[in-house]
């Protein structure tokens, strides 16, 4: 499976590689250049004279080489270089490590999670209130996003697998209610919700 998924990568390396030597603008050897250039560049301490101490040590370095490589003098350089064609919770999680990097941000779960409930307590709030609440929800999802640095899952990995649980919850709850005789409709919220608290425990 591996290998079959590896070849579909290096065709499309390959395919595009090929597309742009006939435009004229690069060869695929002059990728492999780069490539191995960079990992050159990047790893001095395995291909020249650094010390390092220990894996952090590789990782500042390869963070200020990266930086100094593209130009980046300020943090919010760095942040503004995270792509906006990512994901939302993607870039979300991206932004808040790189600003965590810098000095900002929570530095332990539990003070990320007190941000997270603060954001969640301002759009309560606006819910109760029937104000606009599309910035305060962004707010709370980008806190939210931001807890990925603590429990060590990225969010959109952790979203896609919550996606799974509540289908796989709302399916056995319909083969539930088609057994008691409960028809999917709204004016049976409540016996629905029942179902639904019988199946969702035992995911």
């Amino acid at each position: 499976m591996l290998e079959e998924e590896l070849g579909d990568v290096l065709l499309q390396v390959v395919f595009h590689a090929q597309l742009e030597q006939e435009a004229g603008s690069f060869s695929f050897a002059d990728v492999v250049d780069g490539i191995a250039k960079k990992m050159v560049y990047r790893h001095p301490h395995v291909f020249g004279q650094a010390h390092v101490n220990n894996s952090q040590d590789v990782l500042e370095n390869w963070d200020a080489l990266k930086k100094k490589s593209k130009g980046q003098e300020t943090q919010s350089e760095v942040l503004k270089s995270v792509s906006p064609s990512l994901p939302a919770l993607m870039r979300a999680a991206k932004l808040q490590k790189k600003a965590f990097k810098a000095g900002a941000g929570a530095e332990t779960a539990l003070r990320a999670i007190e941000q997270t409930e603060c954001a969640l307590a301002a759009l309560r709030g606006r819910l109760l209130q029937e104000e606009d609440c599309g910035a305060a929800y962004g707010d709370f999802l980008f806190a939210a996003a931001g807890l990925s640095r603590f429990v060590e899952e990225e969010p959109e990995e952790a979203l896609a697998k919550a996606c799974g649980r509540f289908l796989a919850a709302f399916c056995k709850m319909e083969r539930l209610a088609e057994q008691e005789g409960v028809p999917l409709l709204p004016d049976q919220r409540e016996a629905l919700a029942r179902l639904w608290e019988a199946v969702a425990v035992q995911l």
